[in-house]
């Protein structure tokens, strides 16, 4: 659950 709610931030970070 922790990793996969850093991978989904990571996401929208990097997007952003």
């Amino acid at each position: 659950m922790l990793k996969k709610s850093s991978e989904e931030k990571g996401i929208q970070r990097g997007e952003t």
